[in-house]
C-alpha cells in the first residue's frame, strides 16, 4: 500500500464499490443521474527520489497533499504538488509522481462513478469525467485557504477504519467532504496548464536530460533572465538548476544500470554525462557506491554497523548480512574499554570480507575505518521507517521486495489493528525502559515505534507519555506516576540498568501504579530497535496481541 494506486487499493475498490454509498450527484439529461462514491481512503507516503507510475488509472482518484513536495504528471501536464493542494484524477489517466522530500505524505481516495437512468434504473453510456462532475474537473482543484477539507479528510479516514461498524457515518462524511470541495472552489479546476515557467523548464529537463543543456536555454523557456531563473528555481526546488539536472540524471542512470548488457560508459553517455570518469565520481558521491558495484548490488556481501538492527531490514528483503555489529558507545562503558571493543568489532567485520557496509548516523565517527574495509553507505534514521527501508533496499537492489514489505505491513496494521484496539479498548498504554540511569518513556511522535503504537494502531497513551516529543526521561529518584493501564518495559541492553531497576520495583510508588496493581506490566524486547524493520514491527504487533511465538509477553 505504497505509491499512487496499489493492488490493494484496486481490490478494495472492486469489493467496496458494490456497497452503494452517498456522494456527489449530477445530472446528465432529463432522466440520467450520476453519483461519485467513496470506495477507499488511505494516507500514503513516497520516499525521496522515488518515482511511481500508473499507466492506466482504473478508478477516479482524489489526492490531497499533506506534507512534502514533488512533481505530479497527469497525462502530459506537469504539476508541483504542495501541502494543502487537491487533485482530481480521472480513469484512464497516465500518472507519474516523484517525491523531492523525505516525508512526502498524502491522502489517496479511490472513488467510483455510478450513472443510472432515473426512470428505468439502467446504467447509461460511459461517463465523461472531463464534464460529468463540473466544476470538479480533472487536474488541480483550487481550494480556499480556510477550507476545512483536511479536518474532514481525517474524520473520513477515521470512519473508514471503522467501516464495519459505521458504514452510514462513512457515507455521510464523504458527502460532506464533496460538498465542502465543490462549494469552496475558486473557479474551475486547473488542467492542461503547468504551474509556471519553472515547471516548463523542468519538463524540458525531463525530456532532454541526455543532451547538453544550457542555462540560457532553460531560462528562456521559463521566461526569466539566467540570474533570475537560477534564483527562482532554487527558491522553488531547494536546488540550483544544474544540481536538479544532475540528480535527475543520476536517477535515470540507476534505472539503466539495472538493465542487462549496459556498460558504465554506455550509461554515462545515455544519462547525459560527458565521460564515464566524471559520471562515476558523481554517482558515488550521490549513492555512496561506484556504478560498477551498484550494477551487481543484488549479489553483494553486505555487513552492517548499526544501533537499530539494520540486519533485520536486510532479512525482510531476503538478504542476510555477513556480519552485523553495534559500535555505539553506551554511557555505562568507559572510554578505553569502548575503544578496545570497537577495535575488536571492526577487525571481526574485516575478517567477514564484505563487498559493502551499511551504517547509520550513530556510526559516523567510524566511517573512515569502515571505508578501508569496503565501500560504506551511511543513512539517517528518520521517523518514517518506510523511507529508511526503501533507502536500504535501493542500495542492495531490492526495491520491489521493499514495496512488497510495505504493502504487507500496511495490510497487517489494517487487519490486526482492530484486534489490538478491541484488546485494549479505552485503556491506556505506555512503553518505558531504563537507559543510562534514567527512566525513559516513549512519546507519541518522531519515532517509528511511537507512530506505530499511537498513530497507526490508534492506542491511547498513558498520562506521562509526551504528546510532542519522541521521549521523556526521569531521574531514578523521581519516578513519575505513569497513569497507565498497561505498561510495557523494554529489556535494557546494559545489565547494569536491570540491577538499578530492581529497587524501583520494590518501591511503594511503583506498586501504586495502576498497571502494576492490576497485573498489566509486561517485559518485552527492544521495541525501539525492532520498529525500524517490517520483521520487527510484525513481532511488536504479535506481542501486543499476546500471541507472539518468538518473544512471549511476560508479566513483570
Amino acid at each position: 500500500m505504497y505509491g499512487i494506486l496499489t493492488e490493494n487499493d484496486y481490490h478494495t475498490w472492486v469489493i467496496l464499490s458494490k456497497r452503494k454509498g452517498a456522494g456527489l450527484m449530477t445530472r446528465l439529461n432529463a432522466n440520467e443521474r450520476i453519483m461519485l462514491l467513496l470506495t477507499s481512503i488511505h494516507i500514503r507516503q513516497l520516499a525521496k527520489g522515488r518515482t511511481k507510475r500508473a499507466r492506466n488509472v482504473p478508478v477516479p482518484l482524489l489526492c490531497y497533499m499533506l506534507k512534502g513536495t514533488g512533481t505530479l504528471r497527469i497525462d502530459h501536464t506537469l504539476f508541483r504538488p504542495k501541502p494543502d493542494q487537491l487533485f482530481f484524477i480521472a480513469p484512464g489517466t497516465v500518472l507519474e509522481a516523484t517525491s523531492d522530500s523525505e516525508d512526502a505524505e498524502y491522502f489517496l481516495l479511490a472513488l467510483e462513478g455510478v450513472a443510472f437512468d432515473a426512470q428505468l434504473g439502467q446504467s447509461p453510456a460511459r461517463i465523461d469525467y472531463d464534464k460529468a462532475y463540473l466544476p470538479l474537473a480533472p487536474g488541480k482543484i483550487e481550494l480556499n485557504h480556510t477550507s476545512p477539507v483536511p479536518e474532514k479528510l481525517f474524520k473520513l479516514l477515521e470512519s473508514y477504519r471503522k467501516l464495519t461498524s459505521s458504514g452510514f457515518l462513512l457515507n455521510v462524511r464523504f458527502q460532506e467532504l464533496l460538498h465542502c470541495i465543490v462549494s469552496g472552489l475558486n473557479g474551475n479546476a486547473e488542467h492542461a496548464e503547468p504551474d509556471d515557467g519553472i515547471e516548463r523548464s523542468i519538463t524540458y529537463i525531463h525530456g532532454r536530460y541526455m543532451d547538453k543543456i544550457k542555462l540560457e536555454t532553460l531560462s528562456r523557456i521559463a521566461g526569466f533572465t539566467p540570474t533570475s531563473y537560477s534564483r527562482e528555481f532554487k527558491k522553488l526546488k531547494g536546488l540550483s538548476p544544474f544540481e536538479y539536472l544532475n540528480d535527475f540524471r543520476i536517477a535515470q542512470a540507476k534505472q539503466m544500470l539495472g538493465e542487462r548488457n549496459r556498460s558504465v560508459k554506455d550509461v554515462a553517455a545515455s544519462s547525459g554525462f560527458a565521460n564515464e570518469f566524471y559520471f562515476s565520481r558523481m554517482f558515488k558521491r550521490e549513492t555512496g557506491v561506484p556504478p560498477t558495484l551498484y550494477m551487481k548490488r543484488k549479489h553483494t556481501k553486505v555487513a552492517v554497523a548499526s544501533c537499530m538492527r539494520v540486519q533485520d531490514n536486510l532479512h525482510s528483503l531476503g538478504l542476510e548480512s555477513v556480519f552485523a555489529t553495534n559500535c555505539h558507545r553506551s554511557k555505562m562503558i568507559g572510554v578505553e574499554d569502548h575503544r578496545r571493543l570497537v577495535a575488536e568489532r571492526i577487525e571481526q567485520l574485516r575478517q567477514a570480507e564484505p563487498d559493502l557496509i551499511l551504517c547509520d548516523q550513530h556510526h559516523l565517527p567510524y566511517v573512515e575505518q569502515l571505508k578501508q574495509i569496503a565501500p560504506t553507505v551511511t543513512f539517517e534514521l528518520v521517523a518514517d521507517w518506510r523511507a529508511v527501508h526503501m533507502r536500504i533496499a535501493e542500495v542492495v537492489g531490492r526495491e520491489n521486495e521493499a514495496e512488497r514489505d510495505i504493502k504487507r505491513m500496511n495490510a497487517a496494521i489494517e487487519q490486526e489493528g482492530n484486534r489490538i484496539r478491541r484488546r485494549f479498548g479505552q485503556e491506556t498504554v505506555t512503553v518505558m525502559k531504563l537507559a543510562h540511569k534514567l527512566i525513559r518513556v516513549q512519546g507519541t511522535v518522531r519515532h517509528p515505534l511511537n507512530l506505530l503504537l499511537y498513530s497507526e494502531l490508534g492506542l491511547r497513551p498513558g498520562a506521562c507519555v509526551p504528546a510532542y516529543d519522541a521521549i521523556v526521561e526521569f531521574a531514578l529518584d523521581k519516578f513519575p506516576d505513569m497513569g497507565t493501564d498497561h505498561l510495557f518495559i523494554q529489556h535494557s541492553i546494559d545489565p547494569g540498568d536491570d540491577r538499578l531497576f530492581r529497587p524501583i520495583r520494590q518501591a511503594p510508588q511503583w506498586h501504586s501504579t495502576r498497571a502494576v496493581s492490576s497485573g498489566c506490566t509486561y517485559s518485552v524486547p527492544n521495541w525501539v530497535a525492532m520498529s525500524w524493520s517490517p520483521h520487527g514491527r510484525m513481532q511488536i504487533i504479535r506481542e501486543l496481541l499476546g500471541d507472539a511465538t518468538g518473544f512471549p509477553l511476560v508479566q513483570c
